[in-house]
């Protein structure tokens, strides 16, 4: 490929050949162009060490304990060999010197050859115990007396408990010292919400390595030798950065996990990692919000029963599930049968929506799941706490949830245990948020107390330093009795997904179908102009190009193993020329010598309101007015509206007139009901007036400082002078008009094409045609540009507008919600445009 010269320098990062298929994305290091590509990421060679047959001499990782399951404890072992017969664990009395229970390995459940599970059954209530395993030399655990670690049975009855509870962790020193220092404080169970550790593959080779790495690092089998742990994914350990359900290669990663963990449980058995456990008096529900997101689409609105209905017509059903049929049920069962007096429902994506621009994996993505929830809510007695993980930053928020879970939900966010912070001055202030704490190699400790008459759960936010940041009580809800006891194991799986057999069959599984994708240029033409298409381009080039999880993009996220960090661009340059073929197939192009002013816009939330006047209506487009065929001025539109509503019938209205005339700029809106449901608007076509920027009527006539022309600004002079704002929105006498589509379609463009959230821009047609892949990259020295749009990315054009004209305008869609409309409001940055071209082949 020969580069114009108006193409920055490009290092050429040589071997890296991106492949798009069918069912997702896959960068492959070191294979030629046209070769035939391994999808599902299986590498054989490598999981050979699992099954070389060598006898067990040392441990290498662990003891870890599972968490607590109402009888007794799990014990987790990893050895160098497989174990012969004479391996067993011991369980002793506290001081260790009375053989209570031994355990030989015929009682053991093998996760693999090398990999042992002892279940310690029966002992009583509010003991302690050491414990060793024997048969095998010392592992990095056992202590200077031969022991392994310490079991202390909770008392069924226990009016206390503590739980430490973290996310995103790696295995530098600010880790550690944050494991020594919680360790010290002896809480009763610890849980790791996800991201731990970062992984970004399916490989199951490379998965197993990270886990080992993650789990021999100094600290860590000291602590989990000794305190019980139960554990859940996200995105970075279930695959690569916010995929779902659809991950090609999650059984891998499911297996990994099993294969590394000491849960008593995994979801249903053979899918998902959910389960929950009981600590005292709380009841702590770990969800799994990967595995079965987007795998079905949810039952509608008004369905009785809090379950995903799988075979729901998708023009008649809901936005996609987060959960899953087999999840909402679990957990509907789980927390109608808890007798614990306080409930902890743990996610390892945030509850709410205050989260850095661009970031698409949060439950305010899934408005019908999180309406579910809090319906699902309240009917649950006693007290209801979330908490979650992933965004880099610890926070206390309160859900304010009255009227549809029956009170207001407190959320803990527990994030990171390592030292990446996210620039939390870029998120609009929700609020929602009560306490805000950006800050390195944290976790938080939930501790549930229950007394004469009541029960109550606290939190603290501590640091590597020992440094608490928080100490408050969120819930004390009134509790006759003492705090009962579970009658069964709550961890168990339901009886249709027994456990694993104790000895899995040594007969190595079929081979998963090999997919290929011969040729990759063709598959990114057709992403220019399939919406599924390009979801899959974005989600996989994403890690690359966009990642808000780790300190910069790598070039070997998807490889399956780590490699030095590269700049974006040098990325880019590997996919579209890396290598001779692809130089006279792909190729960049710059649509303008001068770089394009870019700016941004964003979908608004609203309230939607029971009823209104013409000024705060959603118009459908009428039906006497041809496609294309100019209509009357938004003034005379409105004031027809005003005088006879019955001949201008609208969709809905929301909450004040000035919400209404931003949604029209921007081009999309998302109404919530009273019940918590919402409804979904796009433009369905303009009058095709000219278009009058808002901001620069008001300056010219004096009435907004240029220094205020932000949405900010007009807010408040919306506040302080509305009569003033109104006269210049009249004089802009563009009027859109407006459809509902399903939620799990939107948002989307006039055109049909899906907005994603960073990587859909508004052009002028005319220059660039909707559907180019496009490239965007930012001219240096630029202070006040946003750290997340900083880097080069790929975007599609998917949308026009009427302030976008020429070759040097372009509009970046940042999202839905407040904080993605305010960050719109202040982007102004200069950008190069380049096309990325497949030459010979279609184009848009």
């Amino acid at each position: 490929m020969q580069l114009m010269s108006t193409v920055p320098s490009i290092p050429v990062l040589r071997g890296l050949l991106l492949v798009v298929g069918t069912s997702g994305v896959v960068a492959c290091s070191g294979a030629p162009v046209g070769s035939a590509v391994v999808l599902d990421g299986s590498n054989p060679a490598a999981a050979s060490p699992e099954q070389d047959g060598r006898l067990a001499t040392r441990i290498t990782h662990g003891p870890i304990l599972g968490e607590l399951d109402g009888r007794g404890m799990q014990v987790w072992v990893r050895l160098d060999g497989e174990p012969g017969e004479h391996v067993a664990l011991e369980v002793l009395d506290a001081q260790g010197t009375t053989i209570e229970q031994r355990l030989p390995t015929t009682v053991a459940e093998r996760r693999t050859p090398r990999t042992l599970v002892w279940s310690v059954r029966d002992l009583a209530p509010g003991t302690k115990h050491r414990y060793r395993v024997t048969g095998v030399m010392s592992g990095t655990s056992r202590d200077a007396d031969g022991f392994d670690g310490t079991i202390r049975m909770l008392a069924a009855d226990a009016s206390s408990a503590t739980l430490a509870i973290g996310s995103c962790a790696d295995e530098k020193e600010g880790t550690q010292k944050l494991l020594r220092t919680i360790a010290a404080l002896h809480p009763d169970a610890v849980a790791f919400i996800g991201d731990t550790p970062y992984i970004d593959t399916t490989d199951l080779a490379r998965q197993r390595k990270r886990y080992g790495e993650f789990f021999s690092q100094p600290g860590m089998a000291e602590w989990l030798s000794s305190t019980p742990l139960a554990s859940v994914w996200d995105d970075h350990d279930f695959g690569l950065n916010d995929t779902d359900g659809r991950l090609k290669g999650k059984e891998r990663s499911l297996k990994a996990f099993r294969e590394w963990h000491a849960n008593a449980a995994f979801g249903t058995g053979t899918e998902g990692v959910y389960h929950r456990f009981r600590l005292g008096p709380m009841e702590v529900f770990m969800l799994d919000t990967r595995w079965f997101a987007r795998t079905a689409r949810c039952g509608s609105f008004d369905a009785a029963d809090p379950v995903i209905d799988g075979s729901a017509d998708a023009a008649a059903s809901g936005g996609w599930t987060l959960l899953g049929r087999e999840q909402w049920g679990w957990l509907r069962d789980g927390l109608a049968a808890s007798t614990a007096p306080i409930k902890v429902i743990v996610s390892s994506m945030v509850f709410n929506s205050s989260v850095r621009p661009l970031k698409t994996d949060y439950w305010g993505m899934y408005p019908e799941e999180y309406a579910r929830l809090m319906r699902l809510v309240r009917d649950v007695p006693g007290g209801v706490v979330l908490v979650s993980g992933d965004v880099h930053t610890s926070r206390l928020l309160l859900h304010p949830t009255t009227a549809t879970a029956g009170r207001d939900l407190w959320e803990i966010v527990s994030s990171p245990m390592h030292a990446g912070v996210h620039d939390s001055s870029l998120w609009s202030r929700s609020d929602w948020v009560k306490e805000h704490f950006p800050h390195p190699n944290m976790m938080a400790l939930l501790t549930a107390q229950f007394d004469a008459g009541s029960a109550a759960l606290s939190v603290k936010f501590v640091d590597k330093d020992g440094a608490v940041f928080l100490d408050r009580e969120l819930v004390r809800v009134p509790w006759a009795g003492a705090v009962v006891p579970m009658s069964h194991p709550s961890a168990d799986p339901p009886a249709s997904a027994p456990r694993s057999p104790q000895r899995p069959s040594s007969a190595p599984a079929s081979p998963a179908p090999v997919s290929v994708q011969p040729d990759p240029r063709a598959a990114l033409a057709a992403a220019t102009s399939d919406r599924s298409v390009l979801h899959r381009l974005r989600r996989t080039l994403e890690p690359w190009l966009m990642d808000g999880e780790q300190p910069a993009p790598t070039a070997g996220s998807l490889a399956g193993s780590r490699a030095p960090t590269v700049p974006t661009i040098d990325v880019l340059h590997s996919l579209v020329g890396g290598t001779e073929a692809s130089r006279a197939r792909l190729s960049l192009h710059p649509v303008d010598a001068e770089p394009a002013l870019v700016t941004a816009y964003a979908s608004p939330r609203l309230r939607e309101s029971a009823n209104g006047h013409a000024r705060t209506a959603f118009f459908a487009r009428p039906t006497w007015l041809p496609a294309g065929g100019q209509g009357p001025t938004r003034a005379q539109w409105l004031a027809a509206a005003a005088k006879d509503p019955a001949a201008h019938p609208s969709i809905a209205h929301g909450p004040d007139e000035f919400s209404v005339y931003l949604a029209a700029v921007n081009g999309s809106v998302q109404l919530e009901r009273a019940d918590g449901s919402m409804r979904c608007l796009v433009h369905d076509g303009t009058n095709e007036r000219e278009y009058s920027s808002l901001a620069k009527l008001l300056v010219a006539d004096g009435a907004l400082d240029p220094r205020a022309a932000t949405l900010d600004g007009l807010r408040e002079l919306w506040q302080r002078a509305p009569d003033i704002v109104r006269a210049a929105c009249d004089r802009n006498e563009r009027f859109v008009w407006w459809r509902e589509v399903p939620c799990e379609r939107w948002p989307q463009s006039p055109f049909g094409l899906t907005l994603m959230a960073g990587h859909a821009v508004a052009v002028d047609a005319r220059v660039m045609p909707i559907g180019s892949l496009l490239l965007l990259v930012p001219e240096p020295e630029q202070p006040g540009l946003p750290a997340d749009l900083a880097a080069p990315r790929i975007v599609y054009a998917a949308d026009c507008g009427g302030a976008i004209t020429g070759a040097g305008r372009v509009d970046l869609y940042l999202g839905a919600g407040d904080e993605a409309l305010a960050t719109a409001g202040r982007v102004q940055a200069r950008m190069r445009v380049f096309r990325i071209a497949a030459d010979g082949l279609r184009q848009p």
